[in-house]
């Protein structure tokens, strides 16, 4: 069998269009089952993920009030779609009879979207053995009335399936895509991401008219530490490098990669060159010029990784953006705090320079041994963890 399955599939990014895809499903479903509306509703997987308990949202709809449902929530637990995720069997519900399932109806969504609903059908989607979703048919159509007939309910069933699995494909593709484009050491994407990225942001910033800058990092002296503790302890250090790298740009207009070995890069929105001084401050965790946490331009460095770089080492952060004339640098040593922001020289892009690392320590020299007994003691702990 294994020949028959060597077929081109998809580039890396390119995943299916689901909404258009729900789209036919729907109408496919409207075809099957006669019905005046119609829904799609899925859970929340972050909330399941917390193990709270969910809503239900309309990610799709046909009808006549589906322009008004798309979006709208439906409280945890509650209606004749809560009731079918929770129990994951399917119902049909006649509401101008005295079904007793009448009582699970929930008329808020027909309050908000001006629709009256008669009778509902509704199976449960499934990704796996997991519910994940409800798919909703409303108010049959056709010379049997408005009430949905027992037959009706397994091919709700079949197309509740049919969804779940083209929902679980979609899932599939998408995490393949994202494994294909992330280093797994660092956690950082790697050079496939980083492709993708750059495009889109290249165009972007053309189309705005802003600039864009990328910061190049490598690890020095890593054959060094390599050749001496070993390649556990290499991988170890190029791994917290990049957690320090995804975790100062993390409230940044910005996203660090892996480029390859010992080498990282940042694609940074906006001017870098402005944010120079801001950068080093300290005690500004969110360096927001206002209240806006949406529009940020500076750097935002969280978690004060150059800030505290600076606090025990001599530090400089220096810039050029595309489009300026001149580069500036700002330079910090240790305690003595940042001096104003200077003319350099450089080319296009930013530079981080970081020199006499714990030179301005004090109070941790009271507790050093000699240099020999230092490495021993770093020496013992790396070796623990790769242990």
């Amino acid at each position: 069998m294994h020949p028959f399955l060597r077929r081109a599939r998809r580039r890396a990014g390119d995943v299916p269009d689901l909404g258009r895809w729900l789209g036919h499903t729907r109408g496919l479903a409207r075809e099957l089952v006669p019905a005046e509306a119609g829904a799609i509703l899925l859970d929340d997987p972050a909330a399941k993920k917390r193990d709270e308990e969910t809503t239900l949202t309309f990610v799709a709809a046909f009808g006549p009030a589906h322009g008004r449902v798309l979006g709208q929530a439906v409280p945890p637990g509650q209606g004749i779609a809560g009731r079918v995720y929770r129990e994951g069997r399917p119902v049909r519900v006649d509401l101008s009879s005295d079904d007793p399932a009448r009582a699970d109806f929930f008329p808020g969504v027909d309050a908000r979207s001006s629709f009256r609903t008669v009778s509902v059908l509704a199976a449960p989607i499934r990704l796996e053995e997991h519910v994940c979703g409800v798919l909703e048919l409303l108010n049959r159509q056709g010379a049997e009335g408005p009430a949905f007939v027992p037959r009706d309910l397994p091919l709700a069933s079949l197309m509740a399936d049919h969804i779940g699995r083209a929902i679980l494909n979609a899932v599939d593709l998408l995490k393949e895509n994202e494994l294909a484009q992330r280093d797994a050491l660092t956690g950082l994407s790697n050079v496939r991401g980083l492709d993708a990225h750059l495009e889109r942001e290249a165009r972007a910033a053309q189309r705005e008219g802003r600039p864009l800058s990328l910061l190049f990092f490598d690890v020095d002296h890593l054959k060094r530490l390599n050749d001496r503790l070993g390649h556990q302890a290499g991988s170890e250090a190029l791994r917290r490098v990049g957690q320090a790298l995804a975790t100062a740009v993390s409230d940044a207009p910005a996203r660090a990669y892996r480029f390859g070995g010992d080498e990282f890069v940042v694609v940074l929105r906006g001017d870098a060159a402005d944010a120079l001084a801001l950068a080093v401050e300290r005690h500004a965790t969110s360096k927001l010029a206002d209240d806006d946490l949406v529009n940020i331009h500076g750097f935002g460095f969280r978690g004060e990784a150059l800030a505290s770089l600076a606090a025990v080492a001599r530090l400089t952060l220096t810039s050029r953006p595309a489009d300026a004339d001149s580069a500036a640098e700002v330079v910090v040593a240790g305690t003595a705090g940042a001096a104003a922001p200077r003319p350099a020289a450089r080319t296009t892009g930013s530079t981080v320079t970081v020199e006499d690392l714990f030179f301005a320590s004090p109070a941790r020299l009271k507790f050093l041994r000699s240099a020999r007994a230092e490495g021993q003691a770093v020496a013992d702990q790396l070796r623990r963890l790769a242990m």
